[in-house]
């Protein structure tokens, strides 16, 4: 996975975060039926935001994503996130394992009714 960057609004829960699970030589990350996929993203401080299960979309290629929930958008800001796939036999691998990436919260203008 090379590097990747999201900018979403306050309060958007749209789109969702789509990655392709790759180490940083190019190689796949293997998914299985078995395998768990967790979004971690932190804050400026390394304040843990989100630690929660991603979806598998397409083992083959690796494919995951996570939709946001309620709360996930909330706060203005630059955070970071990784992916960390558990793989059979209780063994972690981080992706991206050269970077992270950067998620980018801009500000909502104020709302009435919507």
């Amino acid at each position: 996975m090379s590097s990747y960057s999201l900018v979403i609004k306050q309060g958007n829960l749209w789109p969702p975060l789509i990655a392709y699970l790759y180490q940083a030589d190019g190689t796949v990350v293997p998914l299985t039926d078995t395998t768990q996929v967790h979004l971690i993203v932190v804050n400026e401080t390394n304040e843990v935001i989100v630690d929660t299960p991603a979806e598998v979309i397409d083992a083959a290629t690796a494919m995951v994503q996570y939709e946001w929930q309620s709360g996930d958008t909330a706060i203005p800001g630059t955070y970071r996130a990784e992916f960390v796939v558990i793989l059979p036999g209780d063994t972690p691998v981080t992706i991206p394992n050269d970077t992270t990436i950067t998620l980018t919260i801009t500000p909502a203008l104020p709302r009435s009714g919507v």
